[in-house]
């Protein structure tokens, strides 16, 4: 279990990893089994989705990834840089993408208009107070409330058929 919380005195992260499954005997370490369950239900309008991830911060792409596989979706990324986005965003098969706006090459914003224009509905998740360029886009702002985060983009893709 990963929780991380950006705090006014900076990134607060909390790991718990029990002894009994992690350590053998010897004191090397073993891969703890896998949960049976996802820690949120998938909600249907995101189960089975292919949202491309666009973000440079390792530890909050990692949360944010793992927000939208317990949801149920198929992640494509995390890709870092502009040109790591564009590259993955001009495979087929997209049904969302959640994107940083201020990327390693520059700002995400012309990407996502692309995306949009596609019928891709677009999440930015940025640490800009404003965000000017993106009139009538879903913004939220870091760090970002998984609930928020998915209930946005449930309601992006729930307009958008199912492939």
């Amino acid at each position: 279990h990963f929780e991380h919380h950006w705090e006014a005195e900076g990134l607060r992260c909390a790991f718990d990893l029990p002894a009994a499954t992690t350590l053998a005997a010897g004191g090397r370490a073993e891969a703890p089994a896998a949960p049976e369950t996802a820690v949120e239900p998938p909600g249907p309008a995101l189960y089975g989705r292919r949202v491309l991830l666009v973000e440079d911060e390792p530890l909050v792409a990692l949360s944010l990834k793992e927000a939208l596989q317990d949801a149920g979706c198929t992640v494509r990324g995390p890709a870092a840089t502009l040109a790591e986005a564009e590259r993955l965003a001009g495979e087929e098969g997209l049904d969302a993408a959640v994107m940083d706006v201020n990327l390693p090459g520059g700002r995400s914003l012309p990407l996502g208009a692309r995306l949009a224009e596609r019928g891709v509905p677009v999440v930015y998740v940025t640490g800009l107070d404003t965000l000017p360029g993106a009139a009538g886009a879903v913004v939220l702002h870091k760090p970002v409330d998984r609930v928020a985060l998915l209930a946005a983009l449930g309601r992006g893709i729930g307009t958008v058929p199912a492939a």
